[in-house]
């Protein structure tokens, strides 16, 4: 898992000095960051099974009977 992401997105204004953005705090993003402050263990379980369930989801199609 990397830890980018939104904690790297900048803003470069023309002419200005670029600044660090952060989530909308109602924003689902805010509510993910926090709660894998809270709770990283759990997170990075939730992340695991997420994708788990993707490859699951996208697997190979069953072979028809002929």
């Amino acid at each position: 898992m990397s830890s980018y992401g939104i904690k790297r997105c900048h803003y470069r204004p023309l002419g200005g000095q670029p600044r660090q953005l952060t989530p909308d705090p109602a924003s689902a993003e805010e509510r993910r960051a926090g709660f894998g402050t809270r709770h990283p263990r759990l997170s990075r379980a939730v992340g695991i099974e997420s994708v788990l369930l993707l490859l699951i989801g996208c697997g190979p199609e069953p072979v028809a009977a002929h």
